[in-house]
């Protein structure tokens, strides 16, 4: 209602369609991820967890002593904050991981993960490449806090150009991973539940990139990363 000035209706759906998505995680165990649910689908928590958003939208009036977004719109920063790259990231990885996974366990459990790792290359590919290059330079996450993706003459992505930035984001560690996986995937399956420990050593190689990238933001003057230089891109503020 702040943010985004929504109405009433479409925040009802929002608040609806987030708790589902949590409730089918759940039952799920994280959409094919563990081998069982640790919760049971509950409709009390879709009903308090609704609620608790109606209730949030109702009393946002009492809040006046809040900034005015389209007054504080001419004092944005044009330089894009190294926090706000990493929120708009974040919110993106989450996203196309658990669309991938959802679409994994809902059209393809039956084949036993045979085609997980395809399923997931062909969402990040969807997510990172095609959705920006149709929809000027932006990704959901990048929309979420008015940014995106333009080459350094400030003229719009191109679709190479986003291969080649995604590539070394995305798809660089997704490939390691991968490999490490197959290179030790003997001593995995003594240890025994291979899925489990092979998200860890994916999720450590995404930190230890993402953390090398956010430094290397912090430390050059311009605010730009190896991908950014690579690619001839930049994050812009978006009108």
């Amino acid at each position: 209602h702040y943010y985004f000035k929504t109405s009433f209706r479409l925040a009802l759906l929002i608040a609806i369609a987030t708790t589902v998505t949590f409730e089918i995680t759940q039952l799920t165990g994280i959409y094919g991820i563990y081998p069982c649910p640790y919760r049971y689908f509950d409709v009390d928590d879709l009903i308090l967890n609704t609620s608790g958003a109606v209730v949030g939208y109702l009393i946002m009036p009492l809040f006046q002593f809040l900034p005015n977004l389209q007054q504080q719109s001419e004092k944005i920063p044009q330089k894009v904050s190294p926090m706000r790259r990493l929120v708009a990231f974040i919110i993106d990885w989450f996203l196309a991981n658990t669309l991938a996974q959802g679409i994994s366990s809902l059209f393809f459990s039956d084949w036993g993960g045979k085609y997980e790792t395809e399923i997931h290359f062909l969402v990040y590919f969807a997510y990172f490449i095609i959705v920006p290059w149709l929809w000027q330079g932006q990704t959901p996450g990048k929309k979420l806090v008015f940014i995106h993706l333009v080459r350094v003459n400030g003229k719009s992505v191109k679709f190479v150009t986003l291969c080649l930035r995604y590539g070394l984001l995305v798809f660089v560690p997704v490939i390691t991973d991968l490999f490490f996986q197959h290179l030790f995937e003997r001593q995995l399956e003594q240890l025994g539940y291979v899925d489990g420990i092979s998200a860890i050593i994916f999720l450590s190689l995404i930190t230890i990139e993402f953390l090398c990238l956010f430094t290397s933001m912090l430390i050059r003057s311009d605010r730009l990363a190896v991908h950014d230089l690579v690619s001839k891109t930049q994050n812009a503020i978006a009108s």
